[in-house]
């Protein structure tokens, strides 16, 4: 008796202090809401393409003293194939362009949040043929050369991307990263000069990691087209790389379908054999999603 009549006035205090009685119930259910959450669920999708990436490059020779290199012209004169500078004992010409080995793919994933990319290019080059070089000398017959060139190219970017816009229509991600770039030279020149042959081997070789930034995205048209973008800017080891894309995309059940012009350029800071590179071209792709 003593004991209930406690629990009673326990319970009265502990509801009078709030104000007002509440009455206690035991059948009502609780209302659990947890807090909203952002979608972790992850999205990949593998990209294999397809860039008719053709290099705009001029690639520096120094040649040795027996072909001009410390005699020739002052002044800079055209030659076949090429141009001599030659007051430097320098000979100039284009970057092999036929394509011997190539290799393109990506990958991408994210969710709501963030991204990750990671996107690599391989390519052999060579020329179509030898290309012939005429060295004008000081007081000296002028030299014919031919030159073979081989060029290997590796280009591997990777980046991590943060949301800013993603709405029904149009999707913009900041991005930024890491390029690493491996460029080779060979080249093998072939000359006659004083009733002697001379074959010389030169080469030069140039590798780089640079920090980059940009956006990455797209322009949804409707459910099944959309206008994907990409632009890029960097340094580090080299003085600047800028990389753009833009091109329109073809969505399926299974993945992608994608056309677009691609452009990537690098200015190098020490690389005796060329100032600067560029690739341009159109590109085809095929994403698969999983």
């Amino acid at each position: 008796m003593y004991k209930s009549m406690g629990t009673i006035a326990l319970i009265s205090t502990f509801s009078f202090a709030g104000g007002y009685i509440t009455p206690l119930t035991t059948d009502a259910p609780l209302e659990y809401q947890p807090a909203p959450q952002v979608s972790s669920t992850w999205e990949h999708q593998i990209g294999i393409y397809g860039w008719v990436a053709v290099p705009n490059a001029n690639v520096t020779y120094t040649l040795p003293s027996i072909l001009g290199g410390e005699e020739t012209q002052a002044e800079e004169t055209q030659a076949e194939g090429g141009i001599l500078r030659g007051d430097e004992g320098l000979i100039e010409s284009e970057i092999a362009n036929r394509i011997d080995g190539i290799f393109m793919g990506s990958y991408r994933g994210r969710n709501d949040t963030y991204s990750l990319l990671l996107d690599v290019i391989y390519l052999g080059l060579s020329n179509n043929q030898k290309s012939n070089l005429l060295v004008s000398r000081y007081n000296l017959p002028d030299v014919a050369l031919q030159a073979t060139e081989e060029s290997t190219v590796w280009v591997s970017t990777g980046y991590v991307g943060y949301n800013m816009i993603n709405s029904d229509a149009f999707r913009l991600d900041v991005v930024a990263g890491l390029r690493y770039a491996s460029l080779q030279v060979d080249a093998d020149i072939e000359a006659s000069t004083l009733n002697k042959y001379v074959g010389i081997e030169l080469s030069g070789k140039a590798e780089l990691w640079d920090g980059v930034i940009g956006v990455d995205g797209e322009y949804i048209i409707n459910k099944e087209w959309y206008l994907p973008y990409q632009f890029d800017i960097g340094a580090g080891d080299s003085d600047l790389t800028v990389q753009a894309s833009l091109g329109v995309g073809y969505r399926f059940g299974w993945g992608d379908v994608l056309v677009s012009y691609r452009y990537l350029k690098y200015e190098f800071p020490d690389f005796k054999l060329m100032e600067e590179i560029d690739f341009s071209g159109p590109l085809l792709g095929v994403n698969f999603r999983f």
